[in-house]
């Protein structure tokens, strides 16, 4: 799982014994599908169901301008322009085992980046860095660096005139900054540098991978079936996808079953109007906490060891507030704020209100409820929020709707 491509040595006219072996020593060790996966060659066998992807590549031999394809790019030099201008802008280029040093930091951005979107990052199993620290002398490490920060990391892999684009790292603390772009610029400028012909972007169809490249190469999956009742299954379960992917390739059950129980559901909406109200609120030995850029909101997960998720970057880029009580290090109560329509999942309905804020996505941990905390972050927002204010909450939820009212806002209507 380390590598991008899987090696497989076959000599011309010995496909069939080849695979009429894995398939009678498979089925004598009770194997029921044997899955070559992610094979460069092109091998055309029996009784088998084969898959065809493509990974995207640039080839320097079939560009008049080298590299320059790539780090001339319009976008590519205006960020990379901004980063120098605007900030100490440092590259390294590693190699060998200079490249353990930073292997600990490449790990760390890996997990953050990806649970920002959700995923799983395979630096969580610990044993992963064991495969990025071998054989060193064919890796390539490239570090950029601004104000001493590390802005995007990449690891590549040589193989003779090639430099696959394996492990890119951004750090999402600097997303507006393009850090892919100013990645793929240095990387470009060593290549071509160092005799570097071809950069193979490798497994993955990102659209930055496409806008780059000027070829495409031919992967392969091959399937082999060891019984008749596993036949079936394969060839039953690619039909399948391939029928649902040409009526409905949008189909999400997740927002199919959101809207099913957005139909049960009722929110009560509020409302209250902005009055001068005293700043001397009694928050005792509470700290009250507004963000409203992204680049500190990513600094206040990381010192209280949270996870940064890309639907906060989306709220705070639009101009949305975050707030939150805390007590020395612990959140206490934290929500939302924006003048942007809001789309209320709970109701599947977009609701819109000018020249105020809607209040939004409140949440108590469950140790402090019962303790009037989210009152008290409502008193605090009602006092920092210089327009009137809206906010709702489901039918069912007494504790909610009592402090909402309790902190002066008027029920308007049902949703």
């Amino acid at each position: 799982s380390f590598f991008d491509y899987n090696s497989l040595l076959l000599v011309t006219g010995f496909e069939n014994k080849f695979f009429s072996f894995i398939r009678s020593y498979s089925i004598d060790q009770g194997i029921e599908l044997v899955v070559l996966d992610n094979i460069k060659s092109n091998i055309e066998v029996v009784n088998c169901l084969k898959r065809v992807e493509y990974v995207y590549c640039f080839d320097s031999n079939l560009s008049e301008n080298n590299f320059s394809f790539i780090s001339s790019k319009k976008s590519v030099k205006r960020h990379r322009n901004r980063l120098v201008k605007n900030f100490n802008y440092e590259v390294k280029h590693l190699r060998g085992t200079e490249i353990s040093v930073y292997l600990s930091e490449l790990a760390s951005l890996h997990k953050e980046r990806w649970a920002f979107d959700n995923y799983e990052s395979s630096f969580n199993n610990k044993k992963r860095l064991c495969f990025y620290n071998t054989d060193l002398e064919n890796r390539l490490l490239t570090i950029i660096f601004i104000d001493e920060k590390i802005l995007a990391i990449h690891y590549g892999m040589l193989d003779n005139d090639k430099l696959i684009w394996h492990t890119p790292v951004l750090n999402i603390k600097y997303l507006d900054l393009s850090p892919i772009e100013a990645l793929l610029s240095e990387t470009a400028s060593y290549c071509q540098s160092n005799n570097i012909q071809k950069l193979d972007f490798g497994i993955g169809v990102e659209k930055y991978k496409d806008r780059f490249s000027n070829k495409k190469d031919y992967l392969y999956q091959y399937y082999f079936a060891c019984s008749f009742f596993t036949t079936i299954l394969l060839y039953s379960s690619y039909f399948i996808k391939r029928c649902l992917s040409i009526i409905s390739p949008s189909l999400n059950l997740t927002s199919v079953l959101q809207r099913f129980r957005s139909i049960c559901n009722t929110v009560d909406y509020y409302y209250l109007e902005k009055k001068h109200l005293s700043n001397n609120l009694e928050n005792n030995n509470k700290v009250f906490k507004v963000i409203s850029r992204f680049e500190d909101f990513v600094d206040f997960c990381r010192l209280n060891k949270r996870v940064v998720r890309r639907f906060q970057y989306n709220r705070l880029t639009k101009g949305d507030y975050y707030f939150c009580l805390m007590r020395n290090t612990n959140i206490l109560s934290e929500g939302w704020a924006t003048s942007q329509p809001l789309h209320v999942f709970e109701i599947n309905k977009t609701i819109n209100c000018k020249n105020s804020y809607i209040l939004y996505d409140f949440h108590t941990n469950i140790k402090y409820r019962s303790k009037g905390y989210y009152k008290l972050l409502l008193r605090n927002i009602i006092d920092f929020l210089d327009k009137n204010l809206y906010i709702y909450s489901l039918k069912n939820n007494k504790a909610s709707k009592k402090a909402i009212l309790d902190v002066g806002f008027k029920k308007i209507r049902s949703l």
